[in-house]
């Protein structure tokens, strides 16, 4: 009787309509979820292959001094501007 207005089993003018339709949300929100963490993860922490993060990882391990540090970091940053 309702099929045609998104109501029982023919929602959407098909039948199983509205469980695809579910089906599809869950998949666009669980993809928005991925997006959003992937984007909190960058933003919370340095870049792996960046190069401040290479100099701040090489500076951690002991290879460079707080000197050369210091250089190379102003190097990086004036490169940025």
């Amino acid at each position: 009787m309702h099929g045609w207005y998104g109501y029982g089993p023919q929602a959407f003018g098909f039948p199983w309509g509205m469980a695809i339709f579910m089906i599809i949300l869950v998949l666009l929100l669980g993809f928005a979820i991925t997006l959003a963490i992937r984007a909190l993860r960058r933003q919370g922490g340095v870049e792996g292959n960046s190069a401040m993060g290479i100099l701040i990882e090489r500076f951690a391990k002991g290879e460079l001094s707080k000197e050369q540090f210091i250089e190379m970091r102003d190097l990086i940053e004036k490169r940025k501007k």
